[in-house]
Parts: structure tokens; C-alpha cells; sequence
């Protein structure tokens, strides 16, 4: 078992309780006197419909105060759930909190609770659940991971500080990143976000959080393949070695990140790999047009079909994922060229306004066509 008791100072608590003002100066967190977090996304739904809140919602992260019924465990863990794949993870904690009391340690509850915590970076509730969530682990795959997952980032996290700006906030070591170098960083961010803004027309409505790792942490932490430089999992992942060594290249992936963590608060996770990562490269390169005259990836030497396309490219071999990538760019641009980014915002904006719509449907809503036929259509044009 991994000790996990010493990595409670490495939480870093959110400071909400002040309107946004334009590129204000970065401040360090006061891990003490922090306020509590609290959601910003208007009224918790469940479907479509706005879910009333009980009356003694509240307190301790939403805990309730009396004894509940497991029928209403069970109804909060149920908005808890949808809650978190909706990305609105202060009001998920709340009722997920509250299905805990009801519902005791169960498993699936230990695991929501659990990446509710680590997406609000809330390190002593985290370690509270990683015990139940490890208990989890002996009965699921899915457990085992997640714990797994979580108990590597802990221990390498575990002496983080932190600083914000006005829409991200930043943890990085206490020991071998400066604040000199994370305020460009923040910088960076604030910059993307405007130029996302600028292009797409959506801009981040919650504090976004970044981990700025050190030399050698970020691939201790995430256990990716050597050819990942950054990822978004709910927070920004980055290392400092990039933005050192290759500046530019980590302006554009911290960029690209970003995009993915404005599409998953809008979108939650029904946006395909090949859309969110075709959106989140066309941003960040500004648009570089790869959607005339496309040719395919010469590794692979042919176009990947939509099922190809509509899972994580990060189970791929290296040379299928740098395709995949590829030509997810080029499609993107390709529906830029067609319709403007107006189009794109719009289809964003859809998936918002209605959860229980799919992707495909919005698409079509909007193109008139399907995903695939788009597809065929796309390289036809492009060849």
C-alpha cells in the first residue's frame, strides 16, 4: 500500500469568492483561510429538468445534518453522478457527500466521491475516501485503477504549492519550479483562454486547475506514453521541462489542453476523440489549414475510418495516434472552412443547452449529415 498520510499538504483549496476582473495579478493561495468551495453553475439538473434542493443542503460540502433514507441516498447519488459527468463538480460533491451519509462506504460511491475530490483538488477529502476506494479496488478493475491512478499523483504532489490568476489556478513543487516561472505560465493560460474566446466564442466559466510538474514528475505521475507532453483528466497536466526547453511548443499544448477542459465543461464526455481533439488542435495552431489536399499520415497510408476515430487515442500505437491526430485537425478545419467557427460554437452550445442530446444528432441537426458521410464527403474533397 502506498502511504498516502503524508500527502495532505498537498491539497490546494480554491479561493471563489470574488467576481473575475481582466488579467489581474497572480495570487498565492492562503491554504488556511481559503473559502469553501462552492458551485457556479446555476441550479443542479438531473436530465433536463432543475432538481430541488433539500432543505438542509449545505454545510459540510452539502452533508446533510439529519438521517436520510436510502431511497434519497440513492436519488442524490444518482444527481451526483450526472453532476460529475456534466463537469460541475462543486454541486457533485455536495450531493455525493450527502449519498455517503446515507449509503455508507459502497464502492461505486467511494469512486465518484473520489475524482469529485481530486477535480476540486480537495486533498484531505481525497484522502478521507482513498481508503474505501481501496477496499473497492480488491472487487473492481475500475477501482483498481482509479486508486492507483490517484495514489501515484498524491505521492508526487505531496509538496505542491499553489498561485492563481484569474480564471486557473496552478500547483507546482515547493522545490525545483519558482513562482518566477508560473506566473508566465498563468500568464500563457490567460492568454490562450482569450484567444479561445476570440475564435470560438466560449470561454471557461470556472476556475480551471493546472499541475505544473517538475523535472521528471509529470511521467511519474501519469504514466503515459513518452510521446504525451500534457493532458487534461479533469485538471491541466503539464511539465515545467517543456515550457524550459521548448517554449513555444508548450504555449501551443498548454493551448490545446485548455480547449479540452472548455469542451468538457460544456460538453461533458459525449464529444467523439476525433471532434474534441481535431477542435483542441485547430485552436492551438491557430488554425494551420491541413484540410486541403490532405494527405495520410505516411505510416499508415490510408484514411481511419469514424470508429477509428471516436474512442481515446492514447491506448494507440504511436504512429496510429500521431495519424489520428492528423487527420482529426483536418476534418475540424474542414467543417471551419465550411461553415466558420460560428458552426462549432453552435454545435458546443447545443450539447450544452440539452444533456440528453448525442453527439451525432447535434451534428446532423446542424450539418445535415451524419459523422461518417461527413467523413466520406470530407476526404473526397481533400485529396
Amino acid at each position: 500500500m502506498i502511504a498516502l498520510s503524508a500527502c495532505a499538504a498537498g491539497g490546494l483549496l480554491w479561493v471563489t469568492n470574488r467576481e473575475p476582473e481582466p488579467h489581474g495579478p497572480h495570487t498565492a493561495i492562503d491554504r488556511t483561510d481559503a473559502a469553501a468551495p462552492r458551485s457556479i453553475a446555476g441550479p443542479p439538473q438531473f436530465g433536463n429538468e432543475p432538481v430541488p434542493l433539500p432543505a438542509d443542503f449545505g454545510g459540510d460540502y452539502g452533508r446533510s445534518a439529519r438521517t436520510i433514507s436510502a431511497d434519497e441516498a440513492r436519488a442524490h447519488f444518482a444527481i451526483g453522478a450526472e453532476l460529475l459527468n456534466l463537469g460541475d463538480y462543486y454541486t457533485a460533491a455536495s450531493h455525493l457527500a450527502i449519498a455517503r451519509d446515507g449509503l455508507g462506504d459502497q464502492a461505486a460511491v467511494c469512486q465518484m466521491l473520489a475524482i469529485t475530490y481530486d477535480r476540486l483538488n480537495m486533498a484531505s477529502d481525497l484522502l478521507d475516501v482513498m481508503p474505501c476506494l481501496e477496499d473497492a479496488a480488491d472487487e473492481s478493475e475500475a477501482a483498481a485503477r482509479l486508486y492507483n491512478r490517484l495514489a501515484k499523483q498524491l505521492d508526487v504532489e505531496v509538496e505542491f504549492q499553489a498561485a492563481a490568476s484569474d480564471h486557473f489556478v496552478a500547483s507546482f513543487p515547493v522545490s525545483g519550479t519558482s513562482s518566477e516561472e508560473i506566473g508566465p505560465v498563468l500568464d500563457l493560460l490567460e492568454r490562450a483562454r482569450d484567444r479561445v474566446r476570440r475564435d470560438l466564442g466560449l470561454g471557461s466559466m470556472r476556475l480551471v486547475p493546472v499541475v505544473v510538474y517538475g523535472h521528471g514528475q509529470f511521467e511519474a505521475a501519469t504514466d503515459k506514453p513518452h510521446w504525451v507532453s500534457g493532458l487534461y483528466d479533469g485538471k491541466i497536466r503539464m511539465s515545467i521541462e517543456t515550457y524550459r526547453n521548448q517554449p513555444d511548443f508548450f504555449e501551443t499544448a498548454l493551448t490545446h489542453e485548455y480547449v479540452h477542459a472548455l469542451t468538457h465543461e460544456y460538453t461533458g464526455t459525449r464529444l467523439p476523440s476525433w471532434f474534441r481533439e481535431g477542435l483542441a488542435d485547430g485552436l492551438a495552431r491557430n488554425g494551420a489549414d491541413r484540410a486541403i489536399h490532405y494527405q495520410p499520415h505516411p505510416e499508415v497510408g490510408r484514411i481511419l475510418g469514424i470508429d477509428e476515430l471516436n474512442s481515446s487515442f492514447m491506448g494507440l500505437p504511436e504512429h496510429l495516434a500521431r495519424a489520428a491526430y492528423r487527420q482529426s485537425h483536418a476534418m475540424a478545419l474542414g467543417l471551419v472552412r465550411e461553415s466558420g467557427w460560428d458552426a462549432l460554437h453552435d454545435l458546443i452550445l447545443d450539447l450544452h443547452d440539452d444533456r440528453a442530446l448525442s453527439f451525432d444528432e447535434a451534428f446532423y441537426g446542424l450539418f445535415g449529415e451524419t459523422p461518417a458521410d461527413y467523413l466520406d464527403r470530407w476526404y473526397t474533397t481533400t485529396r
